[in-house]
């Protein structure tokens, strides 16, 4: 095992990476080994013997340093080459809150120290050897390892986590879980790191009091600047500056006016920030360069895309979770002298990932965050304004080679109410779902005494109201078999701590299972969750010919009619058109699309998406833990295709049909609650009359 691996590391068998510019590492002259390595020099490196003193002398080490300093890719350097130089031994993991920039930094530091580096993602995502002394992983991944095989870490040295400041679920039960480890782990060193970390919240959890014993001083180690001057552009600048274009000032100053009317981020204010961005792009960002654009979420993404569509001089590449990591992957590669790449993408993109050749970010100053009603346990993704920190963040993807620019697209009034930083997804997200994805982390770990002394040992606790009602839900829904701490997770409540959609879809997908409609119970909570009509949406000011409009509506219609199919569901007609879409040859694919009025970008993440959720829900079975046993059940075809063939076909079926009537009653159970709603003043009749009729027109 790794723990019985010797990871002494030797001048033998390391290629060091040197912070000086242009020059080749020092002391190579005495050791034919080593291979000539020339980097340059990064704010971070001018801060090495500071960060090296205060490695040797403390156990919890904070680090603050701005965009593009070089912490990231250089500390775990620093790390390693002080270790090689003292004859130490050294292993370290360093988490990042995304798989995108835990695989782009492995393969940058990679180019420096070879084999000395490897990656940890999860879901079987694993190039790493017995030599590999620093580990890139997610952090879903670390948490995951940390609370099942905590003994992995005998060996290890230093846990690095980056971008602290996120406060994702899973980043602050990692800060739990390495300030239990050491104590558990005597050797181990933990470094915190951010360009906007939040240094008095960690300094008080990690301080004695908390953790039991002195682990530093906790003060904060500043480690540079950016390199390059990166200019701020706000809405209020582009009204009043000559040197920009009418169409920018014009749209500029619609943004603006709706901005002084009200701060609440709505589709009015997203389509005018469109348009600005698409005026931006057309006369701002020159050719052979790329163009960062933050957007909230897919639908933004895909919407923003159409803009571009059929235009060969922009090249659209997509940062977000749905879409495959090497079409991610794909915003790294070089831009050509011919094209205007623009990359667009959620917060996925805020940090630890380099783009050099990113001059320009845009930035719409909104995210998808959870926002939830404690009276009718009930969530909700809405559009919310971003903080400060991710302000900074964002515009700190540019600078990185050369002076860049971010236009903020809201104007200084409203980034000055912006709050400082993000407030934890712990303190916002549903506690039902939290308790339930803890339970099923931690309820097969060593010395396991609940979810609560979890929960209120995190930076931030939920309010106990509402773990109280959260317990109550979780065993009303049949997740859990007592409404307290000391109830066990039942085989859904497992099953739905797995699956990547909320606990209503979660139930239609286990019922669905237990029906034998497993396919097709994925694919309708797939289309369940899209937050917009997958079909074109003609608007009279964009498409100004009648006659044009009415065809597109006529299309639209007719597509949607023919897909429909006389289901009159459009969950079912979602269901049928994956299928459909599926079984026609790649190259007709496209045109496909078209012939039914469907939207390309929005219609292919919903392939993407239902197929990326087919596969997982087939990785859970496969992968659930036998009953009181530890250990995984193997299986040999989950990356086996999906089979078309197999999932039900609503092309030949009776209306009446008995598979196709429970897909109707499935539908109808999942809305639980949210189909009817009772009015003191409507009559019982109208009532009885809607849910007679309720299960024949779903």
């Amino acid at each position: 095992s790794n723990s019985n691996i010797n990871m002494k590391i030797t001048t033998n068998n390391l290629v060091e990476e040197i912070s000086q510019k242009q020059i080749k590492t020092k002391n190579r002259s005495n050791n034919k080994n080593f291979k000539s390595v020339v980097v340059d020099k990064l704010p971070i490196d001018n801060y090495r013997q500071e960060i090296l003193k205060k490695i040797h002398t403390d156990r919890v080490i904070i680090i603050h340093g701005e965009t593009g300093c070089g912490k990231s890719s250089r500390l775990p350097v620093i790390l390693l080459e002080d270790a090689m130089q003292r004859n130490k031994e050294c292993k370290m993991m360093v988490s990042q809150p995304r798989r995108i920039a835990a695989s782009s930094l492995m393969k940058r530091v990679k180019e420096t120290i070879g084999d000395k580096v490897g990656l940890r993602m999860g879901f079987g995502v694993r190039d790493d050897n017995d030599d590999s002394a620093i580990i890139f992983v997610t952090t879903g991944y670390l948490v995951r390892l940390l609370a099942y095989r905590p003994q992995v870490f005998l060996n290890h040295t230093y846990l690095i986590i980056d971008e602290v400041h996120e406060r994702s679920v899973d980043c602050d039960v990692l800060c739990f879980l390495a300030r239990k480890l050491l104590s558990e782990n005597k050797n181990i060193k933990i470094i915190l790191m951010s360009a906007t970390i939040h240094v008095d919240l960690y300094s008080n959890y990690f301080s004695v009091e908390n953790v039991g014993e002195y682990v530093g001083n906790l003060e904060c180690l500043s480690v540079g600047v950016k390199r390059f001057q990166v200019d701020i552009i706000y809405i209020d600048d582009l009204m009043s500056s000559r040197q920009y274009s009418s169409g920018i000032s014009r749209h500029a100053d619609m943004v603006n006016g709706i901005l002084n009317k009200t701060d609440k981020i709505d589709s009015k204010l997203t389509k005018h920030q469109f348009n600005l961005v698409e005026a931006i792009i057309r006369t701002q960002v020159p050719i052979g360069t790329a163009c960062l654009v933050f957007l909230a979420g897919i639908t933004d993404i895909t919407d923003l895309a159409e803009k571009f569509e059929n235009i060969s001089t922009y090249r659209i590449i997509i940062i977000h979770s749905e879409i495959p990591l090497e079409d991610q992957e794909l915003a790294f590669s070089p831009t050509d002298p011919s094209e205007i790449k623009v990359i667009l993408a959620t917060n996925a993109a805020e940090s630890s990932i380099t783009l050099p050749d990113v001059d320009t970010v845009i930035c719409c100053g909104s995210h998808k965050a959870i926002r939830y009603s404690t009276k009718n346990h009930q969530s909700e993704l809405a559009n919310c304004w971003i903080s400060k920190a991710s302000a900074t963040q964002r515009a700190g993807r540019t600078g990185r080679v050369r002076p860049g620019k971010c236009f903020r697209l809201y104007n200084k009034k409203i980034y000055n109410a912006l709050d400082e930083h993000e407030p934890s997804e712990v303190t916002r997200t549903p506690a039902q779902e939290l308790i339930l994805n803890l339970r099923v982390m931690f309820q097969d770990a060593q010395s396991f005494d609940g979810v609560i002394p979890i929960l209120l040992n995190l930076i931030e606790s939920p309010d106990m109201i509402n773990i109280q009602n959260s317990f109550q839900y979780l065993f009303e829904s049949g997740m859990i078999t007592s409404p307290d701490d000391r109830g066990n997770l039942t085989s859904l409540g497992r099953f739905a701590g797995q699956v990547p959609v909320d606990l209503q879809m979660s139930k239609l997908i286990s019922t669905g299972i237990v029906l034998g409609l497993q396919n097709e119970a994925v694919i309708i909570a797939s289309a369940l969750t899209q937050p917009r009509s997958l079909f074109r949406s003609p608007s009279p000011i964009v498409v100004t010919d009648p006659d044009e409009y009415l065809n597109v509506v006529k299309q639209v219609y007719l597509g949607s009619v023919s897909l429909d199919n006389n289901l009159y569901s459009e969950p079912l007609m979602y269901l049928r058109a994956y299928v459909l879409y599926l079984k026609q040859p790649v190259y007709k694919r496209d045109d496909w699309i078209s012939l039914y009025g469907l939207v390309h970008q929005k219609f292919k993440s919903f392939v993407q998406s239902t197929t990326s959720l087919l596969y997982k829900v087939r990785e859970i079975q496969a992968n659930n833990f036998k009953e009181g046993n530890r250990q995984r059940v193997s299986s040999n075809n989950t990356n086996d295709p999906i089979d078309i063939d197999d999932i039900l076909d609503l092309e030949t079926l009776n209306f009446y049909e008995d598979k196709l009537l429970l897909l109707r009653l499935l539908l109808l159970w999942s809305c639980d609650g949210k189909l009817i709603k009772h009015s003191a003043n409507k009559t019982k009749d109208l009532e009885n009359i809607i849910l007679e009729n309720s299960v024949k027109n779903i």
